[in-house]
């Protein structure tokens, strides 16, 4: 089970995943279009980061 986590405005949707009973739980950071600062990443298994690919694609720093 994952959830999408686009901006620290999301950041709320980590801690519905580790409540869940899922045997495996991700996290997809895509679009990461900010920041979104550090994480605890405590009973999550995969994380997925990438950006928009699109010619009108929003700006991702790799540092994010």
């Amino acid at each position: 089970m994952g959830v999408s986590v686009e901006s620290k405005k999301y950041l709320y949707r980590i801690d519905d995943l580790r409540k869940t009973n899922a045997h495996v739980k991700f996290v997809s950071f895509e679009p990461l279009i900010a920041p979104v600062g550090k994480l605890n990443l405590k009973g999550i298994d995969w994380i997925i980061v990438g950006g928009e690919s699109d010619p009108k694609a929003r700006f991702m720093d790799p540092t994010w």
